[in-house]
């Protein structure tokens, strides 16, 4: 793996990279412990771990869950799941899931391992899943396959959808929310040729498109950190690779190369140790790039990654 400097702005600070996007909670806060989560090779650790990384499985309709940074499996997810895609983690560790075939967004209580709560009004095909820190739920209805794509807005507490929106001859991919509860919608243009990335105030359903360059028909994951830096995936050529523009940039200040064997990126996240989670369909890679160490790679297959806790 290698680090390439594009544009001319420069490389990014690395203290830039070491936040995710903050949320919060739609669910009060859950007491339970983990002894819940079901056999995974070894049961759930007596002492808590230093973050937990879920992986959504569509193939095997399961979600895995990892000890971060060890990246031990300590728990699985079944009851509830049909064709599971993007999830997402609220700041208690409540886990939202985009059932791609059941036609709902599935809410898992910390250490249980059935459903606490279900989206399902307004939804025919959820691809992905974000929250924001006012407890928002933003989920992208159709994302997969065709170009009817569309982000539905939950409001906090409430499972009746607030708005729905559509982003005119484009096929949305992703969606991520920042520290302010502004929505970044990933997406490619109905040409199939290039990649955009619209961004949302709170409450709005009207976009600016961000007109990030060097962005591909593989264009997907998306995600915010602290400072206000947007990264989204792209994959070309055989090839998949993360991209990086700082506030007001158009061109990216870094790409990291994920991936040279053909596999997409599905899904990017921040975790609160300078690492980057990504989804990479055939398996899961912990990229370290904002820390010390060397990337790993989970051998499951994966649609969907999630860290809790969030990032500092």
């Amino acid at each position: 793996m290698r680090f390439v400097p594009k544009g001319f702005q420069g490389l990014m600070p690395a203290a830039a990279l070491m936040a995710a996007i903050a949320s919060a909670a739609a669910i009060p806060a859950a007491a339970s412990a983990r002894q819940s989560l079901g056999p995974c090779e070894e049961k759930a650790p007596a002492a808590r771990p230093e973050a937990l990384l879920y992986v959504s499985d569509s193939y095997d309709s399961v979600v895995r869950i990892f000890e971060e940074p060890s990246l031990r499996c300590v728990g699985v997810i079944r009851r509830g799941l049909n064709q599971p895609s993007g999830i997402a983690l609220d700041r208690h560790g409540y886990l939202y899931v985009a059932n791609y075939n059941a036609r709902n967004v599935a809410v898992y209580a910390p250490g249980l391992d059935r459903p606490v709560r279900i989206y399902r009004t307004g939804l025919t095909s959820p691809s992905d899943v974000a929250i924001g820190p006012d407890g928002t739920l933003y989920v992208v209805d159709g994302g997969i396959l065709g170009y009817d794509s569309n982000v539905v807005e939950f409001a906090s507490g409430s499972t009746a959808p607030a708005r729905r929106f559509r982003i005119d001859q484009g096929l949305i991919r992703a969606v991520a929310v920042d520290r302010q509860n502004v929505l970044y919608v990933s997406y490619v243009t109905n040409g199939g040729v290039e990649g955009e990335v619209n961004r949302y105030a709170p409450g709005s359903t009207q976009g600016t498109n961000l007109e990030l360059y060097e962005l591909g028909a593989g264009t997907f994951g998306v995600a915010v950190d602290r400072a206000g830096d947007v990264l989204v995936a792209d994959s070309e050529n055989f090839k998949s690779y993360i991209n990086i523009y700082p506030p007001g940039v158009t061109l990216p200040s870094m790409t990291i190369d994920v991936s040279s064997d053909s596999n997409t990126v599905r899904d990017i996240r921040l975790t609160h140790s300078g690492r980057l989670a990504v989804a990479m369909g055939a398996y899961t890679t912990i990229v370290c790039f904002a820390c010390s160490g060397q990337s790993r790679t989970i051998n499951v297959t994966t649609d969907g990654v999630a860290i809790f806790p969030a990032s500092l």
